[in-house]
């Protein structure tokens, strides 16, 4: 599915050296265009989210957008927050340490070590 619309706001981004902030568009159109960018630019894109629950839905939405509209899906990589505040004395949870560098690695492009 190709449509001018989307073309033209593609063709805009490309033309954009900073970074650029979405707004007013439903999630699944963002996580669509975030596909299509990176598919286009060949280059990863990175997107904030407001809390980790939404990063891993959008994550989520743009690799199952990507593959439900192109046939080929674009990797994305959820990077988990932190449970509590970095200055806290408590150590975060083994889990979110090794899912973090998982998805460091991913990035990377290397094949994360099975814990």
């Amino acid at each position: 599915m190709r449509s001018s619309s989307i073309s033209r706001v593609l063709d805009s981004l490309s033309s954009i050296p900073e970074p650029v902030r979405a707004f007013g568009a439903p999630t699944a159109a963002r996580a669509y265009l975030v596909a299509r960018l990176a598919r286009l630019r060949g280059v990863p894109v990175i997107v904030l989210c407001a809390d980790d629950d939404r990063a891993a839905d959008f994550a989520g939405d743009v690799a199952a957008l990507s593959l439900a509209i192109d046939s080929d899906p674009v990797s994305a990589v959820h990077f988990p927050a932190w449970e509590q505040s970095p200055y806290s004395p408590i150590a975060p949870a083994l889990k979110t340490r090794v899912a973090r560098v998982a998805a460091l690695a991913g990035i990377a492009g290397e094949r994360p070590a099975h814990v």
